[in-house]
């Protein structure tokens, strides 16, 4: 796989998965149902690991 594509997909998982937690998070701010945080943590962890993977690609490796 060449390095910008990988790149690309990293940073596109890591944006996707940053808009459905940010969604979450109007939900749960919206419906003030604060016991669902740890769903957050699905998509925001995920999320900083692709921008990671993409940050490390394209600047170290």
């Amino acid at each position: 796989m060449s390095h910008t594509i990988f790149v690309t997909k990293c940073l596109v998982f890591g944006g996707l998965l940053t808009l459905v937690g940010v969604f979450y998070l109007g939900v749960m701010i919206f419906t003030w149902d604060w016991a669902a945080w740890p769903v957050l943590l699905l998509f925001f962890i995920p999320a900083l690991l692709f921008f990671g993977m993409a940050y490390l690609k394209e600047y170290w490796f």
